[in-house]
């Protein structure tokens, strides 16, 4: 399959001018590089952290589906990238002859991504029950023509058995009800992706040795994300999951939840009270996030400064941050040696001690070469 290397900028310089964070190694195919180049665009991941491409390859098409779910558009997508796919080796040879347009080449470069993509919108419409905005009446709708409930034809009182009930369509209420789908649904998603990327973070800690970056960065991290937006999840779930016409009040807006949990902590009226001891579980989760700010920010830097060979403590990025002589001199050779491979195919320099002198030359020729003419220049001026 076809390589190629992803690198970050050159190597960082230590205090004392040694190698603290060798540049980043990536190899990549035809399938994972623009996976990767999404990722790039980001930022690139510093030596031996964790690479996100690899879950970028399922995330980034899945996110695509959930925003533009419908069933005609992915098929037509994935049909498409499914062509590209299949006539990958002949486009190849095609480009290299130059018989590919710049916009076919394009799409030829980003066919698995395309692919994906529509895949995975295909499989998001069906759930939304969405073609061309057309909703499918493949199986038969649990509500009849004025808006109430009649179950299953069968007399029983089972849900619609997948995807969205197509007689929510053309009502009254269907963009309340649809718009708060797929914006709780997209909050969810959204939320569990930031958490499962801190949760990387952890594992970075981990492996190069930073404990102190682990307790003083990481931990008030996720507590902050927790006792804020992974809340926001939790009374989502919770507020399907309660049957409300069991209730003697209205269902409570979580927007308006949200905002008074921050504007007025600690006070919630009881007609808006979600569940028993509302009010002291949000004034303790406002605490808490609160103060994994400052403890984020500011407890790590001033432990290092103070406390850790004056201001020079191990960590990341740091002479002493877990990569070792081994590791950085491992990752150098590693480097040099990829160096190497790719003049040897480029031919800009021979493969063995043998051809050191070809190519370009080196200093040493250089200083050979005018040593010589220097002498030659001096015999003459002693015949003058």
């Amino acid at each position: 399959s076809n390589v190629s290397v992803r690198s970050a900028p050159g190597p960082n310089k230590g205090d004392h001018g040694e190698i603290s964070s060798p540049p980043t190694y990536f190899p990549t195919n035809s399938f994972t590089e623009q996976f990767q180049s999404i990722v790039d665009t980001y930022g690139i991941a510093t030596y031996k952290e964790i690479n996100p491409g690899l879950f970028t390859i399922v995330t980034f098409p899945f996110l695509f589906g959930v925003m533009y779910g419908d069933i005609g558009h992915g098929g037509f997508m994935a049909l498409m990238g499914g062509y590209l796919v299949a006539n990958g080796a002949k486009h190849e040879e095609m480009i290299r002859k130059g018989k590919l347009g710049e916009l076919l080449s394009g799409m030829h470069e980003a066919r698995y991504v395309l692919f994906f993509m529509g895949l995975f919108g295909f499989y998001c419409g069906s759930i939304y029950n969405d073609l061309f905005s057309v909703p499918l009446s493949i199986f038969s709708t649990r509500w009849d023509n004025k808006g109430y409930w009649q179950g299953s034809p069968g007399g029983g009182d089972d849900q619609y058995p997948y995807g969205v009930d197509p007689s929510w369509y053309g009502t009254t209420n269907q963009l309340q009800f649809m718009n708060s789908l797929k914006m709780k649904l997209s909050v969810i998603l959204g939320v569990t992706q930031m958490t499962f990327g801190i949760a990387l973070g952890a594992l970075n800690h981990i492996y190069e040795g930073d404990y102190l970056g682990l307790i003083f960065e990481w931990v008030p991290r996720m507590l902050f994300m927790c006792c804020t937006f992974g809340y926001m999840i939790g009374i989502i779930i919770y507020k399907w999951c309660v049957n409300w016409e069991n209730r003697n009040v209205a269902p409570p807006s979580l927007i308006q939840t949200m905002i008074k949990m921050f504007l007025a902590p600690g006070i919630v009226e009881e007609e808006n009270e979600l569940y028993d001891g509302q009010a002291e579980v949000q004034l303790y989760l406002i605490l808490i996030a609160i103060a994994s700010v400052p403890i984020m920010l500011f407890a790590k830097p001033l432990i290092k400064h103070f406390c850790c060979h004056g201001g020079r403590g191990g960590g990341r990025n740091s002479s002493n941050d877990g990569y070792g002589e081994f590791g950085v001199h491992g990752g150098a050779t590693e480097l040099k040696s990829v160096v190497t491979s790719t003049n040897e195919k480029t031919g800009l320099v021979g493969n063995s001690s043998s051809n050191t002198n070809r190519g370009y030359g080196s200093l040493d020729d250089h200083k050979q070469q005018h040593g010589s003419t220097s002498s030659h220049h001096d015999d003459g001026d002693d015949d003058d």
